[in-house]
């Protein structure tokens, strides 16, 4: 998010100081690249700075948002299978709903940051038994489908390991930020 963030920052910054400095210019007629190749080297370094700019950026922000062995804000280490989870989360299911562990933002599921928030526990075994409840919920719905509300959630989205990895991700994160 922060990327997206840089990103629009630099580009606004710099055509706020390009027609500053256009208005601030001394307007005398012998300033300035006067001869075409002098202009057409101009337009050329401005283009390469452009494109590696605009693709330099992106990438950055791209693989920020890629998987980690760590939930971001939160300390959660993620096992071998719960970062398979996260993978196939991002490609199966983030779509549709939002789980900010994911950075996922779906609009048209619910969000499971809400729908799976985990309770409190008085002490380890009632949160494993939590999360254990979270996960087997989610596994369920992933090869049963869900029909309530206004949309349907269709059955075997996904089957077999790949559930199982995608519900414990989301069991393991849901309810939590990830900044």
């Amino acid at each position: 998010m922060i990327g997206i963030y840089a990103f629009a920052i630099f580009w606004i910054a710099l055509a706020v100081g390009i027609l500053l400095f256009s208005l601030l210019k001394d307007r005398s007629p012998r300033t300035g690249p006067t001869r075409p190749a002098t202009r057409k080297r101009m337009l050329i370094g401005f283009g390469v700075v452009y494109v590696a700019i605009g693709l330099v950026v992106p990438a950055f922000s791209i693989a920020d948002s890629q998987n980690a062995d760590v939930v971001r804000g939160e300390g959660i280490k993620l096992t071998a299978n719960e970062k398979k989870g996260q993978a196939l989360f991002g490609q199966l299911c983030g779509s549709c709903h939002q789980l900010a562990s994911a950075n996922a933002n779906g609009r048209v599921g619910p969000s499971l940051d809400m729908q799976l928030m985990p309770q409190p526990a008085a002490d380890a075994a009632a949160a494993a038994k939590n999360y254990k409840g979270r996960s087997d919920y989610v596994y369920t719905v992933i090869i049963n489908g869900l029909q309530r509300g206004n949309g349907n959630m269709p059955a075997l989205v996904t089957q077999g390991q790949q559930a199982k990895d995608i519900a414990a991700f989301v069991a393991a994160t849901a309810g939590y930020a990830n900044p």
